[in-house]
């Protein structure tokens, strides 16, 4: 690569994909007293893929929710991430620092367990 683009800036990004979604069943249906209900199921599956991008140096992401998972949406996505960007807030890892307060956020910890204080985060 280096040899033909030696003028050319070239960055190191990690990528993964996943599956967001659900699959809605019908759960009651009202039926007379005594009295089995007879119910068509509807396979109706509803999802979108997000494909997530990171730049392990700096900490930069950026991520896109997509209808599919295929080569030709992946090479869309790869043209946006290609797009130069001029960062509208300050990205990177913060470490040490205070996790922030704000009234829309509310942390919810697994098994009652708190965190420390100072812990990292990362700034999407």
């Amino acid at each position: 690569m280096q040899h033909t683009h030696p003028h050319d800036a070239v960055e190191l990004w990690t990528t993964d994909q996943h599956r967001l979604g659900l699959k809605p069943l019908l759960r009651r249906m009202w039926c007379r007293r005594g009295q089995h209900p007879l119910a068509t199921v509807q396979h109706r599956y509803q999802w979108c893929y997000l494909y997530a991008f990171v730049h392990p140096h700096s900490g930069r992401t950026f991520w896109l929710l997509l209808p599919t998972l295929s080569i030709a949406a992946f090479t869309g996505a790869l043209a946006e991430v290609a797009q130069p960007r001029k960062p509208s807030r300050p990205n990177g890892v913060s470490r040490c620092r205070p996790c922030p307060r704000s009234s829309v956020f509310t942390p919810t910890f697994i098994g009652g367990r708190k965190p420390s204080k100072f812990m990292a985060i990362i700034r999407i």
